[in-house]
């Protein structure tokens, strides 16, 4: 099954959630079919990338479930040439590697989950009828 996103709010026409009201859609979802642990990891990545961004879209939050999740593409960031030189002006590259262990290594089970059901969740709401 293929999903395309139009982007813009064309799909808006069709009763499909933009990619701002996602969130809170899926936040809403979570309240009754989620457990503590998934809807405290979203609480937190909601939270966070609002006070970061002031804005809050789905693509930003699949990216944190997805670099929660698989510790490769996290690795992979650091070979941004630009991250590396400031992480390196500021001796920051070992301390930044080791948060973002301790950030995996605790929540990226959660993550996973999360990440399946929020997939799932999107499947619903752009394809109601197959399921």
């Amino acid at each position: 099954m293929v999903t395309v996103f139009f982007g813009a709010g064309a799909s808006k026409y069709f009763g499909i959630p933009t990619m701002k009201e996602f969130p809170e859609d899926f936040e809403e979802y979570l309240e009754s079919n989620g457990e503590y642990d998934e809807k405290s990891l979203y609480k937190r990545i909601k939270d966070d990338l609002k006070e970061a961004y002031g804005d809050l879209d789905l693509e930003a939050i699949l990216t944190v479930l997805e670099d929660l999740s698989e510790k490769e593409r996290f690795d992979s960031r650091f070979e941004h040439p630009s991250l590396l030189y400031f992480l390196k002006s500021y001796n920051q590259i070992n301390n930044t590697r080791k948060l973002i262990e301790i950030e995996v290594k605790r929540d990226g089970e959660v993550a996973k989950r999360l990440k399946e059901k929020l997939k799932g969740f999107i499947r619903k709401k752009m394809h109601p009828r197959r399921f």
